[in-house]
């Protein structure tokens, strides 16, 4: 909840015994004015973009830092002078130390579903109250992830594990941290019986003679041999190895449909929805989600079971461009998807 307080530049004057700021030029006034409107408009714009976050206009006294807690200046916040009864009739205060007037609006306007008793808010302290906003803000992200409203049909999906073999995933910061969690969704998916599809990419001395000068990035691949078929690079990591049953394919680009039959198996077996993981995200990640939304799938991105050697590269893509095609979730909200 962003709370966004009114400008009123009829108060900026300048007034004997006063130290406020100066602003006795109408021109001026007005300039800030618009500049605080089209800054308005802007940021209830980007808010529309996520479905968690609400904008609120409210006058001065709603963000005063005057304490709401002794008799006159709860007179003066406008918030406490009309919420405060509704909420404690009681005058006592409910925090042992003094708090101001946005904390305690930020307090009641809270949506999340495991409302504070009266009886637990009354014992309250200042450092309870942090805690609880830490506690709100991963509710958020829960919250952020049931909006898109996923269901799967378990016969008709995919998980898809692409590139995580030992010569990239050595060269991902954090390595340590993903390989476990995509470990935890693949057995998740196995239990359910979901068809998990392990995407690879491997070069042959043929396959290396066959790749053309005009392609650059892979002409440095065909240059320097770096992914050869049957090398320890081109290995699968152990802890996320091929079980009976799971779909193998070896590509030959980035993405992991079009150099490969991994469609056409896809389409036998009825699968119409894909689970993406994969390294990287703005390499194999990427294509994928750009020719499986071609090819119409449903498509679901786990934001935390896919990694990018650049850390903003991997933010803007997972934040602004896959949403466009497909929902994107993290682990914590796959999971029961997969039960």
């Amino acid at each position: 909840m962003i709370l966004l307080p009114t400008f009123e530049t009829s108060q900026m004057v300048k007034r004997k015994g006063t130290r406020r700021r100066v602003i006795n030029k109408k021109v001026v006034r007005q300039m800030l004015t618009w500049r605080h409107f089209d800054f308005k408009q802007r940021l209830i714009a980007k808010a529309r973009e996520y479905p968690w976050v609400k904008v609120v206009i409210v006058d001065e006294s709603y963000t005063s830092k005057t304490c709401g807690w002794c008799g006159a200046a709860a007179q003066r916040s406008g918030f406490m002078a009309s919420r405060r009864a509704a909420f404690f009739p009681e005058s006592s205060p409910v925090f042992s130390d003094k708090i101001a007037a946005p904390q305690f609006y930020f307090l009641v306007r809270l949506t999340a579903p495991f409302y504070l008793s009266r009886a637990l808010l009354l014992q309250t302290t200042r450092k309870n109250l942090q805690l609880f906003f830490f506690f709100r803000i991963r509710f958020c992200r829960e919250k952020r992830n049931r909006m898109a409203n996923i269901t799967l049909d378990k016969s008709k999906t995919a998980f898809l594990l692409m590139d995580f073999q030992q010569g990239i995933v050595s060269r991902i910061p954090g390595a340590n941290d993903l390989v476990p969690n995509v470990q935890k969704a693949l057995l998740a998916a196995r239990a359910a019986k979901i068809q998990v599809a392990h995407v690879r990419v491997a070069f042959t001395e043929a396959d290396y003679a066959t790749i053309p000068s005009t392609n650059k990035a892979f002409a440095q691949v065909s240059k320097y041999k770096g992914a050869t078929d049957g090398t320890d690079a081109t290995k699968l990591v152990d802890a996320l190895a091929p079980i009976d049953g799971e779909i193998v394919v070896t590509k030959k680009r980035y993405g992991a449909l079009s150099t490969t039959d991994l469609h056409e198996q896809l389409q036998v077996k009825g699968i119409n929805t894909l689970v993406i993981s994969g390294i990287s995200t703005s390499g194999v990640v990427l294509s994928t989600i750009r020719d499986a939304a071609d090819k119409d799938y449903a498509l679901i991105a786990v934001s935390d079971l896919i990694a990018d050697p650049e850390a903003e590269v991997h933010k803007v893509l997972i934040e602004k461009v896959f949403p466009k095609q497909a929902d994107v979730i993290d682990l914590a909200a796959l999971l029961p998807l997969f039960q």
